[in-house]
């Protein structure tokens, strides 16, 4: 049985009728194959939808919305006279100038000129351990206040870390839903997932998503902003998310291309590549560890183990090792006092004094 038969049969039974389907007409022009299967109609999981891209698209949505980015903003004229035509949010109705032209009035879910430019020079400055995500330093166009050329993992870190920063400037009833929404694919991606924990997200996004629909305009919703209703319930079918989502599956993809040295045979020479990858990853195996192999890589920032002095307080024996080119400067007032209060708030012997 297909699905529209049995979504014929259960509002038949309900009595409620809708324009355009019957038992035998409706405005469906496909059906799956899947419902061959014999199988099929007792699956619980039916569909697997990847957290990847609808984090990465409801994230960029959200960043050229707040942002105001010219060409790729959802809060667009055409935007503004739909909520002429569907809402009641005057404050966001087009306005007329004394020459007659119209402009767009400042929502309050749009960040300022001044408000943008602090977000991109702190975005600049901004350092983060290597290897957690891109430098975003790289993805700053400071002369168009906008971000550009981010990868899926930068949306993801931004949304489930650092939005709550970089967009605290926002009014509290438009901080507080995004900040949820973050805290929601927070969790939906953690590698432990509870049941209850799981069934309260999927009774909360519901909700987030209506606060957002208040804030935004209606341009700003698609089919990507719905998903998310339906990722707590397949996380609790499916279990944790980096076992079905795309970021493994992309990067093999990547690594293939790279490969296609032979651009009449691509397919030929990936193939020739990954034989080749194979034989020697598993070769590595029988050769000595300590001679160069694919089992025996040197990290990019290798820890160097040294002896550190005894008669030194506990803080400065933690290992570690520089990299990068070296240089010399005095530090800032504000650096030197950083240094010192990390120093004293982290020394084990001077705990004692602190308490």
């Amino acid at each position: 049985m297909g699905e529209g038969a049995q979504f014929s049969e259960s509002y038949a039974d309900s009595g409620i009728q809708i324009e355009g389907f019957s038992e035998n007409v409706h405005n469906w022009t496909k059906r799956s194959i899947f419902w061959d299967l014999p199988y099929w109609q007792h699956q619980l999981l039916r569909h697997n939808l990847d957290v990847m891209h609808i984090e990465k698209n409801c994230c960029e949505n959200i960043i050229n919305t707040v942002m105001d980015v010219p060409g790729k903003s959802k809060d667009n004229v055409n935007a503004r006279l739909d909520i002429e035509e569907l809402c009641a949010r005057d404050e966001l109705h087009l306005r007329t100038r004394s020459n007659g032209s119209s402009y767009k009035p400042k929502a309050k879910f749009a960040l300022s000129v001044q408000q943008k430019k602090s977000f991109c020079e702190w975005l600049v400055g901004l350092s983060l351990p290597d290897g957690y995500c891109s430098n975003f330093n790289n993805k700053v166009d400071s002369s168009m206040m906008k971000l550009q050329n981010m990868k899926s993992h930068d949306y993801h870190v931004f949304l489930e870390t650092l939005l709550p920063i970089a967009f605290s400037a926002l009014p509290d009833d438009v901080l507080e839903p995004l900040v949820a929404l973050g805290e929601f694919f927070r969790n939906l991606c953690a590698n432990v997932l509870r049941e209850d924990l799981l069934m309260d997200m999927h009774s909360k996004i519901p909700l987030i998503l209506c606060k957002l629909e208040t804030i935004f305009p209606p341009a700003f919703w698609n089919i990507m902003e719905h998903l998310p209703v339906h990722l707590a319930q397949e996380a609790y079918l499916g279990g944790p998310v980096h076992y079905r989502w795309m970021y493994p599956f992309e990067r093999f993809f990547h690594w293939l291309k790279q490969k296609a040295k032979n651009k009449a045979q691509p397919e030929s020479s990936m193939v020739m590549a990954y034989l080749i990858f194979e034989i020697k990853t598993f070769g590595s195996h029988y050769f000595d560890p300590k001679l160069p192999a694919m089992m025996s890589t040197i990290p990019r920032n290798e820890v160097q183990r040294e002896t550190c002095t005894p008669f030194t307080f506990d803080i400065f024996n933690s290992k570690g090792s520089p990299f990068g080119r070296a240089r010399k400067r005095h530090l800032t007032p504000a650096e030197y006092n950083a240094v010192h209060l990390h120093v004293l708030l982290n020394c084990r012997e001077v705990q004692p004094y602190v308490q």
